[in-house]
Protein backbone atom coordinates (compact mmCIF):
# COMPACT_ATOMS: atom_id res chain seq x y z
CA UNK A 1 0.00 0.00 0.00
CA UNK A 2 1.22 3.62 -0.23
CA UNK A 3 2.58 5.31 2.35
CA UNK A 4 -0.49 7.70 3.02
CA UNK A 5 -3.01 4.71 3.08
CA UNK A 6 -0.95 3.26 5.76
CA UNK A 7 -0.74 6.70 7.29
CA UNK A 8 -4.43 6.27 7.27
CA UNK A 9 -4.91 3.26 8.87
CA UNK A 10 -3.16 4.74 12.27
CA UNK A 11 -4.49 6.58 14.83
CA UNK A 12 -3.86 9.40 15.83
CA UNK A 13 -0.82 9.17 12.93
CA UNK A 14 1.80 7.39 13.53
CA UNK A 15 3.59 4.65 11.06
CA UNK A 16 6.97 3.17 11.34
CA UNK A 17 7.07 2.50 7.49
CA UNK A 18 7.03 6.40 6.20
CA UNK A 19 11.00 6.67 7.96
CA UNK A 20 12.06 5.90 3.81
CA UNK A 21 9.90 8.87 2.54
CA UNK A 22 11.75 12.02 1.71
CA UNK A 23 11.86 14.10 4.90
CA UNK A 24 10.28 17.18 3.96
CA UNK A 25 6.99 15.03 1.91
CA UNK A 26 6.68 13.28 5.44
CA UNK A 27 6.56 16.26 7.49
CA UNK A 28 4.33 18.23 5.17
CA UNK A 29 1.89 14.52 5.32
CA UNK A 30 2.20 14.13 9.39
CA UNK A 31 1.15 18.32 9.48
CA UNK A 32 -1.88 17.53 7.89
CA UNK A 33 -2.79 14.82 9.01
CA UNK A 34 -2.34 15.60 12.75
CA UNK A 35 -3.92 18.97 12.29
CA UNK A 36 -7.09 17.67 10.62
CA UNK A 37 -7.24 14.78 13.35
CA UNK A 38 -6.85 17.27 15.93
CA UNK A 39 -9.35 20.00 14.65
CA UNK A 40 -11.86 17.24 13.20
CA UNK A 41 -11.45 14.12 14.96
CA UNK A 42 -11.13 12.70 11.14
CA UNK A 43 -8.30 11.45 9.15
CA UNK A 44 -7.70 12.98 5.86
CA UNK A 45 -8.13 10.40 3.04
CA UNK A 46 -5.83 9.67 0.00
CA UNK A 47 -6.97 12.52 -1.58
CA UNK A 48 -7.36 15.15 1.41
CA UNK A 49 -3.34 14.41 2.36
CA UNK A 50 -2.22 14.72 -1.41
CA UNK A 51 -4.02 17.99 -1.26
CA UNK A 52 -2.39 19.36 1.53
CA UNK A 53 0.96 17.90 0.65
CA UNK A 54 0.48 19.98 -2.90
CA UNK A 55 -0.46 23.52 -1.55
CA UNK A 56 2.30 23.31 1.50
CA UNK A 57 4.83 22.55 -1.72
CA UNK A 58 3.63 25.33 -3.47
CA UNK A 59 3.85 27.68 -1.04
CA UNK A 60 1.48 27.51 1.60
CA UNK A 61 1.73 28.36 5.12
CA UNK A 62 1.39 26.15 7.76
CA UNK A 63 -0.74 28.64 9.18
CA UNK A 64 -2.75 29.34 6.22
CA UNK A 65 -3.41 25.93 6.15
CA UNK A 66 -4.34 25.59 9.94
CA UNK A 67 -6.45 28.50 9.37
CA UNK A 68 -8.05 26.82 5.95
CA UNK A 69 -9.05 23.67 8.63
CA UNK A 70 -10.58 25.75 11.33
CA UNK A 71 -13.20 27.17 8.84
CA UNK A 72 -14.05 24.16 7.94
CA UNK A 73 -17.60 22.96 8.81
CA UNK A 74 -16.33 19.71 9.84
CA UNK A 75 -13.73 21.89 12.86
CA UNK A 76 -17.13 24.03 13.48
CA UNK A 77 -19.16 20.61 14.52
CA UNK A 78 -16.40 19.61 16.56
CA UNK A 79 -16.64 22.43 18.40
CA UNK A 80 -19.99 22.70 18.90
CA UNK A 81 -20.30 19.24 20.16
CA UNK A 82 -17.35 20.38 22.72
CA UNK A 83 -19.05 23.09 23.84
CA UNK A 84 -22.31 21.50 24.07
CA UNK A 85 -21.21 18.49 25.96
CA UNK A 86 -18.95 20.51 28.43
CA UNK A 87 -21.52 22.73 29.17
CA UNK A 88 -24.86 21.43 28.51
CA UNK A 89 -23.95 17.72 28.89
CA UNK A 90 -25.63 16.94 25.74
CA UNK A 91 -24.53 16.60 21.97
CA UNK A 92 -26.19 19.97 20.24
CA UNK A 93 -28.69 19.31 17.47
CA UNK A 94 -28.24 19.84 13.63
CA UNK A 95 -29.75 23.33 14.11
CA UNK A 96 -27.40 24.20 17.58
CA UNK A 97 -24.28 22.99 15.15
CA UNK A 98 -25.51 25.30 12.33
CA UNK A 99 -26.34 28.29 14.90
CA UNK A 100 -22.78 27.55 16.31
CA UNK A 101 -21.22 27.82 13.04
CA UNK A 102 -22.78 30.91 11.92
CA UNK A 103 -21.72 32.54 15.20
CA UNK A 104 -17.93 31.66 14.77
CA UNK A 105 -18.08 31.94 11.24
CA UNK A 106 -19.50 35.75 12.19
CA UNK A 107 -16.75 36.82 13.95
CA UNK A 108 -17.65 35.69 17.09
CA UNK A 109 -15.15 33.86 19.44
CA UNK A 110 -15.29 30.34 21.44
CA UNK A 111 -15.44 32.23 24.43
CA UNK A 112 -18.62 34.24 23.11
CA UNK A 113 -20.30 31.04 22.70
CA UNK A 114 -19.55 29.87 26.19
CA UNK A 115 -21.15 32.96 27.47
CA UNK A 116 -24.20 32.40 25.51
CA UNK A 117 -24.25 28.60 26.41
CA UNK A 118 -23.68 29.31 30.02
CA UNK A 119 -26.69 32.42 29.86
CA UNK A 120 -28.57 29.69 28.57
CA UNK A 121 -32.46 29.41 29.89
CA UNK A 122 -31.36 25.25 29.67
CA UNK A 123 -28.24 26.01 32.05
CA UNK A 124 -30.08 27.63 34.33
CA UNK A 125 -32.84 25.23 34.76
CA UNK A 126 -30.43 22.78 35.03
CA UNK A 127 -29.30 24.38 37.72
CA UNK A 128 -32.68 25.79 39.62
CA UNK A 129 -31.29 28.22 42.27
CA UNK A 130 -29.24 30.81 42.51
CA UNK A 131 -26.44 29.08 44.99
CA UNK A 132 -26.41 26.19 42.52
CA UNK A 133 -26.16 28.43 39.25
CA UNK A 134 -23.23 29.97 41.31
CA UNK A 135 -21.13 26.55 42.08
CA UNK A 136 -21.92 25.41 38.56
CA UNK A 137 -20.53 28.70 36.94
CA UNK A 138 -17.32 28.44 39.27
CA UNK A 139 -17.15 24.62 38.48
CA UNK A 140 -17.49 24.99 34.76
CA UNK A 141 -14.90 28.14 34.12
CA UNK A 142 -12.60 28.69 36.94
CA UNK A 143 -12.97 24.87 37.40
CA UNK A 144 -13.15 24.95 41.05
CA UNK A 145 -15.89 24.44 43.80
CA UNK A 146 -16.02 28.25 45.44
CA UNK A 147 -15.35 28.46 49.40
CA UNK A 148 -17.59 30.48 51.35
CA UNK A 149 -16.47 34.04 50.90
CA UNK A 150 -16.08 33.20 46.89
CA UNK A 151 -19.63 31.45 46.45
CA UNK A 152 -20.76 34.65 48.96
CA UNK A 153 -18.89 37.82 46.00
CA UNK A 154 -20.70 35.42 43.06
CA UNK A 155 -24.43 35.27 44.81
CA UNK A 156 -23.97 39.37 45.66
CA UNK A 157 -22.65 39.84 41.91
CA UNK A 158 -25.06 37.44 40.34
CA UNK A 159 -27.82 40.02 42.35
CA UNK A 160 -26.73 43.14 41.37
CA UNK A 161 -25.17 42.53 37.94
CA UNK A 162 -27.31 40.72 34.51
CA UNK A 163 -25.98 37.10 34.03
CA UNK A 164 -24.65 37.88 30.95
CA UNK A 165 -21.85 40.32 32.40
CA UNK A 166 -21.28 37.90 35.58
CA UNK A 167 -20.38 35.18 33.01
CA UNK A 168 -18.19 37.51 30.88
CA UNK A 169 -16.25 38.45 33.64
CA UNK A 170 -15.59 34.66 34.92
CA UNK A 171 -14.77 33.59 31.47
CA UNK A 172 -12.08 36.95 30.89
CA UNK A 173 -10.89 36.03 34.72
CA UNK A 174 -7.33 35.23 35.47
CA UNK A 175 -7.88 31.72 36.83
CA UNK A 176 -10.37 30.86 33.58
CA UNK A 177 -7.91 32.11 31.17
CA UNK A 178 -5.21 30.20 32.91
CA UNK A 179 -7.31 26.54 32.67
CA UNK A 180 -8.22 28.18 28.71
CA UNK A 181 -4.45 28.27 27.99
CA UNK A 182 -3.48 25.12 29.49
CA UNK A 183 -6.21 23.20 28.05
CA UNK A 184 -5.06 24.57 24.73
CA UNK A 185 -1.47 23.47 24.85
CA UNK A 186 -2.72 19.73 26.06
CA UNK A 187 -5.14 19.99 22.93
CA UNK A 188 -2.74 21.21 20.40
CA UNK A 189 0.65 20.49 21.94
CA UNK A 190 -0.15 17.36 23.98
CA UNK A 191 1.55 19.26 27.18
CA UNK A 192 0.15 21.16 29.96
CA UNK A 193 1.72 25.13 29.31
CA UNK A 194 4.20 26.57 31.14
CA UNK A 195 3.86 29.50 33.73
CA UNK A 196 5.48 31.71 31.52
CA UNK A 197 3.38 30.85 28.20
CA UNK A 198 0.44 31.24 30.23
CA UNK A 199 1.74 34.80 31.53
CA UNK A 200 2.63 35.50 27.59
CA UNK A 201 -0.52 34.72 26.24
CA UNK A 202 -2.96 35.93 29.08
CA UNK A 203 -1.85 39.59 28.65
CA UNK A 204 -2.99 40.09 25.17
CA UNK A 205 -6.11 37.93 25.34
CA UNK A 206 -7.59 40.14 28.41
CA UNK A 207 -6.62 42.99 26.44
CA UNK A 208 -8.90 41.44 23.33
CA UNK A 209 -5.85 42.13 20.97
CA UNK A 210 -6.10 38.06 20.55
CA UNK A 211 -8.31 35.25 21.22
CA UNK A 212 -8.11 31.48 22.40
CA UNK A 213 -8.58 30.68 19.61
CA UNK A 214 -6.03 32.95 17.89
CA UNK A 215 -3.94 30.82 19.96
CA UNK A 216 -5.14 27.50 18.84
CA UNK A 217 -4.21 28.49 15.44
CA UNK A 218 -0.93 29.68 16.56
CA UNK A 219 0.51 26.46 18.30
CA UNK A 220 -0.54 24.13 15.48
CA UNK A 221 1.13 26.33 13.19
CA UNK A 222 4.25 26.27 15.12
CA UNK A 223 7.17 24.34 14.72
CA UNK A 224 6.70 22.73 17.72
CA UNK A 225 3.16 20.80 16.36
CA UNK A 226 5.13 20.22 13.33
CA UNK A 227 7.86 18.43 14.91
CA UNK A 228 5.57 16.77 17.21
CA UNK A 229 3.49 15.00 14.10
CA UNK A 230 7.00 14.50 12.12
CA UNK A 231 8.58 12.51 15.19
CA UNK A 232 4.83 10.50 15.35
CA UNK A 233 5.40 9.13 12.07
CA UNK A 234 9.27 8.10 12.28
Amino acid sequence: CSAVEALERQSPFVNPTLANIDPVLRGQMAFAVGANITLTGQLLDLAGTMNAVSQLSNGVSPQAYVNQVWVSDAHRAQQADSLYESILNRAPTAQETAAVTQQLNSGSSTLNVMQTLYTSTEFQQQHSSTQALATALSQGILNTTPGTASSQALLQSMANEPLSQVVSGLLNSSASLTNLIDTTYVDTLRRHATSAEIQTWSTPIQAGTMSIDDLAQRLLASQEFYQLAYNSII
